[in-house]
């Protein structure tokens, strides 16, 4: 992930996701932090794109 608009869509489909309470991702340190009520499978992760 590399510009705003693939930040901005990677945020707005983890906050879809019924569990995910917030979603962070710098850029420019390439971290995402994700809070969430309960565990995700890397299965649902990868769906996402």
């Amino acid at each position: 992930m590399s510009c705003e608009g693939c930040k901005t869509n990677a945020e707005k489909a983890l906050l879809a996701l019924s569990d995910i309470h917030t979603v962070e991702i710098d850029l420019a340190t390439k971290v995402v932090v994700i809070e969430m009520q309960s565990c995700l499978s890397l299965n649902i992760c990868n769906r996402l794109y």
